[in-house]
């Protein structure tokens, strides 16, 4: 439970913080493109997906671990037992084991974001609203 709460406040609160930034930096002309806002979108989104799956991945790594010892005779009292345990008996680098899959996971994660507000207004405009009035977080 904890780790999706990590990984859904980086990745939310992340994006909604950087994207009006860079937006806002982008030269004058670019920003009248909406291919460069989409392309601009994006890079922020796959950045924000990727530090936030790297920012929780210990966490789901312990508790991968719990699940996969339960019965087997290993039993740790606690998160922060199994974690203390992984870290000195086979470093920091087990926490991320796996971890490069999740870089690569994060292209669809930053599609999401980028595709969001666009769908949601088209979504709108469908169902014979304004999409103008369409309020998205992150400076949409």
């Amino acid at each position: 439970c904890v780790g999706i709460v990590v990984y859904r406040g980086l990745y939310f609160g992340l994006f909604d913080t950087l994207r009006p930034i860079l937006l806002e930096a982008m030269p004058a002309d670019w920003q009248k493109s909406e291919v460069m806002k989409g392309a601009a979108s994006f890079s922020v989104g796959y950045f924000v997906t990727v530090t936030a799956g790297l920012a929780s991945y210990p966490l789901d790594t312990i508790r991968r671990r719990m699940m996969m010892t339960s019965g087997t005779g290993k039993n740790y009292s606690s998160s922060f037992h199994c974690g203390m345990s992984i870290l000195k008996e086979e470093g920091f680098g087990a926490m991320m084991k796996g971890a490069g899959a999740n870089i690569l996971r994060g292209i669809a994660g930053a599609l999401v974001l980028t595709f969001f507000e666009p769908l949601q207004k088209l979504y709108v405009q469908a169902r014979g609203g304004d999409p103008s009035t369409v309020k998205v977080a992150g400076g949409g």
